[in-house]
């Protein structure tokens, strides 16, 4: 078992759109990446109880996509004692962090780690990359965090150009087709569709779907950009991307 101070400085992958939940994961880049692209992660806590908080840990079991040999161990907020369960599991565990509530002193209620890692290099496009943690406060039940994904290859990769999503930006609706190709008679059927935010949590999931087109209400679709990403009846994965307007 390592102990490890915290460093004074810091490489931040804060994003441009935060998550709300002060305990969350966050993954740079986002999205779609090249089989060779290192992803920083960051997981964030906060103490947003009503007393003092004297020890945290933090569980990350890491997707099998993820190469265990290209980990790097980055910043942290407080001094910790980190270990790997089994073959996946990260673990840090801050003992006497004596972290205060957000009430007290919300600024020193905060704590954070980030590590670095690479994916397999033998990973095909379209393979998803979906990890997220644990977070324990003293003997608390843990909060499990937001879940970020991240997808093998460019978007034209899984035929985003086959994709059509109408009107673009979005108001109030949009349709989801998929485009028939030249001379193919039998045209695919849309069966699932999934709208992550740039911050790869996945925020509508529908599937059993049947027909050439969907039309998609804006429902609770904040203003921004999104991927969409269907599948069809054939298993092709099509991707594209979607900006909801005020």
């Amino acid at each position: 078992m390592t102990v490890i101070q915290p460093n004074n400085i810091e490489t931040d992958i804060n994003l441009a759109v935060g998550a709300i939940d002060p305990n969350d994961i966050q993954v740079n880049p986002e999205g779609f990446i090249a089989v060779d692209q290192e992803l920083t992660y960051k997981i964030r806590f906060q103490n947003v109880g009503n007393d003092l908080v004297n020890r945290v840990v933090l569980r990350d079991e890491l997707p099998e996509g993820l190469d265990m040999s290209t980990l790097v161990r980055g910043t942290a907020s407080h001094a910790y004692q980190f270990r790997i369960e089994g073959e996946r599991t990260l673990v840090w565990e801050f003992h006497n962090i004596n972290l205060l509530d957000s009430t007290t002193n919300e600024p020193e209620s905060h704590g954070f780690v980030t590590f670095r890692i690479t994916p397999q290099v033998d990973l095909a496009d379209g393979t998803e990359l979906a990890n997220k943690a644990a977070i324990f406060f003293d003997n608390s039940d843990p909060i499990i965090t937001n879940t970020v994904i991240n997808t093998i290859g460019e978007p034209n990769d899984v035929k985003a150009g086959d994709l059509a999503i109408y009107p673009n930006p979005m108001t109030n609706f949009t349709t989801i087709r998929i485009v028939p190709r030249q001379l193919d008679l039998n045209e695919e059927e849309i069966q699932t569709i999934e709208i992550y935010s740039m911050l790869g949590h996945r925020v509508l999931e529908i599937n059993s779907v049947t027909g050439t087109r969907v039309i998609i209400e804006r429902g609770e679709l904040t203003q921004g950009y999104y991927i969409v990403k269907v599948k069809s009846n054939k298993g092709t994965l099509y991707a594209g991307k979607l900006l909801v307007s005020e």
